[in-house]
């Protein structure tokens, strides 16, 4: 952050933010959130996108809601067993990344949870096994293409006048639907 540096990145807060708005707008008012690592800015960014978000749209925040995981499918399969045990259950999840919410989908698999009919659930990245899994997962996707093309540029700049200033480049993600997510159960 405070580094004199090039920055290719994604704009993780509005990607999650997009997340958590098209299930608001699905109708869901408890969405649950597994975050990424604490010392992972992505995931900080994430988190701030998902709260702003509710925020935005009058929906109070539940501390127990929000999770701390790590980007791996065992944090989905632990925060769906922790979630469940919650009395008022929420109606969705925004997972940190797509290996988070295949395993939530896994373990809500394990439970007999239908996802998207009693679980929605929303990923983030767009990663290829975001339509292998079945439901097919909603998730933000990233142009990994564009990023690094940008990043390959910046490096090339660099290399032929590094003392150009750095760039701060921010793109914008897209929200992908796909079937992992509906409107809530009545």
């Amino acid at each position: 952050e405070n580094l004199s540096v090039d920055c290719i990145a994604t704009d993780h807060e509005a990607g999650a933010y997009k997340a958590v708005q098209h299930l608001l707008n699905l109708g869901h008012r408890r969405i649950a959130h597994v975050s990424g690592p604490r010392d992972v800015p992505s995931a900080g960014e994430r988190r701030k996108g998902y709260i702003t978000a509710l925020q935005d749209h009058g929906v109070s925040l539940d501390a127990k809601l929000i999770l701390q995981g790590d980007y791996t499918q065992h944090a989905g399969r632990w925060a769906l067993d922790y979630l469940m045990k919650l009395a008022n259950l929420p109606t969705a999840i925004l997972a940190s990344n797509d290996l988070c919410a295949v395993g939530l989908i896994e373990r809500a698999k394990d439970r007999g949870i239908d996802v998207p009919e009693t679980l929605s659930i929303c990923g983030f990245d767009d990663i290829e096994y975001a339509t292998i899994v079945s439901p097919k997962l909603t998730t933000v996707s990233q142009d990994k293409y564009e990023l690094g093309k940008l990043a390959a540029e910046s490096l090339l700049r660099r290399i032929r006048d590094p003392e150009t200033e750095p760039r701060y480049i921010q793109l914008e993600p897209e929200l992908v639907v796909r079937e992992s997510t509906t409107v809530p159960p009545k």
